[in-house]
């Protein structure tokens, strides 16, 4: 289900169901990469930030998987500093405390024999490819049947 078949449908639905819900809150989030600290609370002022934004694009679909570098997570946490070193400049950051950026700067940058030692640090997540193709949609109202 894309966002725009989401807004078409009742706010008070989606709000009841819990799978609704839990879609609504990944687009939500893909939209302005964060979300509600209360989903429940915020409903209604968030319900009109999303309905705004995804009115105003094109018809956009999510495949239901989260961005590689999301994903990967570090194998133990020891308090250790990682750096690598990318035009010069030295990049370092404490292993509890890893963003997307570094992880994917800190496994691309170095020798051949650095990544692979690197790589064995990282847990990598297991990635089914799924395409989803979609034609937009006209918007406008549903008739009631």
């Amino acid at each position: 289900m894309t966002a725009q078949e989401l807004i078409l449908l009742d706010k008070g639905k989606v709000r009841r169901d819990s799978n609704l819900m839990s879609l609504y809150l990944i687009y939500f989030k893909e939209a302005y990469r964060y979300t509600p600290s209360c989903a429940g609370c915020s409903f209604g002022t968030d319900w009109q930030k999303f309905v705004s934004f995804y009115s105003n694009k094109e018809e956009k679909t999510l495949n239901l998987q989260k961005e590689i570098f999301m994903e990967i997570t570090i194998k133990k946490i020891q308090g250790k500093i990682l750096s690598y070193k990318k035009d010069g400049k030295t990049f370092r950051l404490y292993d509890n405390i890893l963003t997307p950026e570094f992880i994917d700067g800190y496994l691309k940058n170095g020798s051949k024999e650095e990544i692979t030692e690197r790589k064995k640090l990282f847990n990598f997540p297991i990635i089914e490819i799924v395409e989803e193709i979609t034609e937009p949609k006209k918007r406008g109202r549903k008739s009631k049947e």
